[in-house]
């Protein structure tokens, strides 16, 4: 660099005046030109520094919208398996011990072993060689189905002494029979039975000969209907105690050769339960009102026809007696267009004296049923509602944290085991007596529940260290920390509302089964049999035979008062359990005792002998009396 600049000077030297000049006027122009470019890239710079602070600001924003995006598309995710689970996986109440990594796995996943999809890729592969066989199109033809051949059974339908009776012995004649056609199921086989009714004829007078032709009266749950109290118990069992909907049970019977479309047995389940069974299902809602310790939940129910928009969701209200109730215990399902509180305020409004125990879950219109009757009602909390949001918790933990260490140290997994450690406790305390398990309850389990609360309370979810499901637990332990007390101080009072849960499970069949009830009148039908199935079942009776009796009860007491004869309709009365233990009794699919032969009949001597010696009765009796008569 100074070899360079020693040799400028020794050239400059050696240039004239005039050529000094014109280099140096040369240089100036460079360099002007060298200062515009340098003022052009400067100002081009500083641009360029604007776009580079706006691409920044927009790569930041772009970063925030994939953060949200992808906290959106995790939660979504989350949802998804926890619809799937509760759907298709194990339920929180099936816990037994630890908790293991596969109980956290998808339970839709198709992943196989290596040696399963090889040994189904060759099958796929064997299936692609084989050829398609193209099938020609089923002809229609005119072939007549085919039906399953019932047996027949025929019955004579007849009672002499009640004949003479009310038309009077010799006074009637026998014309012919009415015939008519049903359906009766004898556990195990289905029978089409001919029932013969006697018509008959029946003398005015003694002195004529005129006849009156009289029907006798017909003891049937529907007049002119093929209905019998076996088959009509048998469709309710089907319908509501299986879950079997209607059209399917229909086509079930036509496969036995009997063509009952599902619009006739809805006809004869909604009329005959409105006429035989409604005054049983009020008294049962009447008891029920009136016991101490009870346990309440709800569910939906769509009714397509209820003077509502579509999609609008109905309630039935589950009332049970309490779980540890030996006596007598009961099931009460009312039918509500909604789920607010006047259902409960109606349903225990004579409730004045005494108090009642109410387990249940913590919706509103429980504390608003407690408020209102303050100083009649105790409201018991339900730790299996607890178990569940701690376990959601528990499930949002098991996916953020992999470490397993410090899974087990996690608050979740804490609680977890504490509400599993009172629940040891508890089913072992569920057989023995109140006394006994009173003093379980109060050396055991309540040192339990108070660790669990103290420890729930010392956890900050303030903090934001916690996920939405674990604050959503914690402050559901807090604000009902009260009910969840309860039944610490009452051995009759349980522990959850699981029983309840379990009895409204079959509501719950009936309704993913057959999808919606038509009409109000058919919810209310759906909620009086089941009062009837459930209270038959927690009482030890079978529902069909428990059924079948009140129907047939009905039709005997048919002249009589249904308020005389109440107490008979209960499942645990004398007359029920000899009912129960007579059809028990009876081999599977054997035929009851019925008439079969034609009796005798009167025979026209018989008759004219009758006459005559009424004749002479009465006229022996009007000269005794012209003889007694004093003179005028």
């Amino acid at each position: 660099m100074k070899a360079d600049s020693a040799y400028f000077k020794q050239q400059l030297n050696k240039m004239s005046y005039a050529d000094l000049i014109a280099v140096a006027l040369k240089y100036y122009e460079e360099c002007c030109g060298l200062r515009a470019e340098l003022d052009e890239l400067k100002n081009t710079f500083s641009y360029t520094a604007d776009e580079l602070k706006k691409v920044k600001a927009e790569c930041e924003d772009l970063v925030i919208r994939v953060n949200t995006l992808n906290h959106e598309n995790t939660r979504l995710q989350n949802q998804t398996d926890e619809l799937k689970k509760n759907r298709f996986g194990r339920k929180s109440e099936k816990m037994n011990g630890k908790i293991h990594d596969d109980e956290f796995s998808d339970p839709l996943s198709e992943e196989m072993n290596e040696s399963d999809c090889d040994g189904k890729k060759q099958n796929n592969n064997d299936s692609q060689k084989s050829r398609k066989i193209k099938r020609p199109a089923c002809r229609q033809l005119n072939r007549k189905k085919k039906t399953r051949q019932i047996p027949e059974i025929t019955i004579i339908d007849f009672d002499r002494e009640r004949i003479d009776k009310e038309y009077g012995y010799g006074k009637w004649t026998l014309k012919g029979w009415n015939i008519s056609e049903e359906f009766m199921f004898i556990p195990g086989n289905l029978y089409r039975v001919y029932v013969k009714r006697p018509v008959i004829r029946v003398y005015d007078d003694d002195d004529t000969n005129d006849l009156r032709e009289v029907a006798l009266p017909v003891n049937k749950l529907m007049l002119r209907s093929k209905v019998t109290p076996s088959l009509l118990a048998f469709i309710m069992s089907f319908k509501f105690v299986l879950g079997v909907p209607l059209a399917r049970l229909s086509r079930v019977l036509s496969y036995q050769g009997i063509n009952l479309s599902k619009e006739i047995m809805s006809d004869w389940v909604i009329k005959c339960t409105d006429r035989y069974l409604k005054p049983v299902y009020s008294e049962i809602m009447r008891q029920m009102a009136c016991r101490t310790y009870t346990q309440i939940d709800e569910t939906y129910l769509e009714v397509i026809n209820d003077g509502r928009n579509a999609g609008s969701k109905s309630y039935i209200w589950c009332h049970i007696t309490g779980e540890f109730e030996e006596e007598r215990p009961l099931a009460v399902f009312c039918f509500e267009l909604t789920r607010s509180a006047d259902h409960l305020l109606e349903f225990y409004a004579d409730l004045n004296d005494g108090t009642i125990h109410l387990t249940s879950d913590a919706y509103s219109a429980y504390y608003k049923l407690a408020s209102e009757k303050k100083d009649h009602v105790i409201l018991g909390g339900c730790f299996m509602h607890l178990r569940r949001r701690l376990y959601k918790a528990y499930e949002v933990k098991f996916k953020a944290v992999k470490d397993k260490e410090l899974l087990e140290e996690s608050p979740e997994k804490k609680c977890l085991d504490m509400i599993g450690d009172l629940y040891s406790a508890d089913d072992d305390a569920k057989e023995l007596t109140a006394k006994e398990r009173a003093k379980v309850r109060d050396e055991i389990e309540r040192p339990l529940v108070d660790a669990y609360f103290d420890y729930i309370k010392s956890l900050d979810i303030s903090s934001g260290t916690f996920s939405e499901e674990m604050e959503d637990a914690v402050s559901y332990s807090l604000n009902h920390e009260d009910a969840f007390r309860v039944f610490l101080d009452d051995p009759m009072v349980p522990i959850d509302n699981g029983e309840c849960e379990r009895k409204i499970r079959n509501i719950a069949m009936v309704r993913n089964n057959s999808l919606f009830c038509y009409s109000i009148g058919g919810a209310e039908t759906l909620c009086i049999i089941m009062t009837l199935i459930e209270t038959a079942k927690s009482n030890g009776c079978d529902p069909h035979t428990y059924l079948e009796y009140l129907f047939e009860s009905s039709l005997a007491h048919a002249s009589v008062d249904i308020s005389e004869y109440i107490d008979e309709m209960m499942p645990w009365s004398s007359e029920y359990q000899k009912f129960e233990e007579e059809r028990f009794s009876r081999p599977l699919g054997k035929i009851p005792d019925f008439c079969t032969e034609e009796p005798e009949m009167p025979v026209k001597a018989d008759v004219d002998t009758a006459r005559a010696e009424r004749r002479h009765a009465m006229m022996t009796e009007n000269i005794n009396s012209t003889t007694s008569r004093p003179a005028a």
